[in-house]
């Protein structure tokens, strides 16, 4: 359903889908927030809502997405920090948050992702400091960190 130009929001209700294993809705008009019923997906392993509205946080409940490989919400309107519960999706390789509205610190936690291999954190408000927690992410490749917040003006 990608570049489908769908315009609304994702229903709750994708949750009863219990054997789905890819949701992909980039590049459509999805607006609202992203539904936490979708936590209940456990066989998901692709989640791409790249190019739509979103405006709501990242939910804790995608921590129950413990066969995700692929989480990508680039390019949204999405508010607030990264969720520490993200240290419980152990297949994630590729996690994708560039060019939304999330402010904060990376979680510790992130380090615990050991099959990250490609992290885009780039164009949000995030502090980017890099904790010393990834240091445990051996598969790592490709980390973006660019364009975002890091405090200098404060110290002035």
């Amino acid at each position: 359903m990608s570049f489908s130009f769908h315009k609304g929001e994702v229903p709750a209700n994708v949750s009863r889908c219990s054997n789905l294993v890819g949701l992909a809705l980039r590049k459509n008009l999805i607006t609202g927030i992203i539904p936490p019923e979708i936590g209940s997906l456990s066989t998901l392993v692709g989640l791409n809502f790249e190019s739509n509205n979103l405006t709501s946080s990242i939910l804790a409940s995608i921590a129950y997405l413990t066969s995700l490989q692929r989480f990508d919400v680039s390019y949204n309107k999405l508010l607030g920090g990264i969720p520490f519960t993200i240290s419980q999706l152990v297949n994630l390789k590729t996690f994708e948050l560039s060019t939304n509205n999330l402010f904060g610190e990376l979680p510790d936690p992130i380090g615990m992702l050991s099959n990250l291999e490609v992290a885009y954190f780039d164009s949000n408000q995030l502090i980017d400091e890099i904790s010393s927690s990834f240091g445990n992410i051996c598969q790592l490749e490709q980390l973006f960190l660019f364009n975002n917040y890091t405090g200098i003006f404060d110290k002035l």
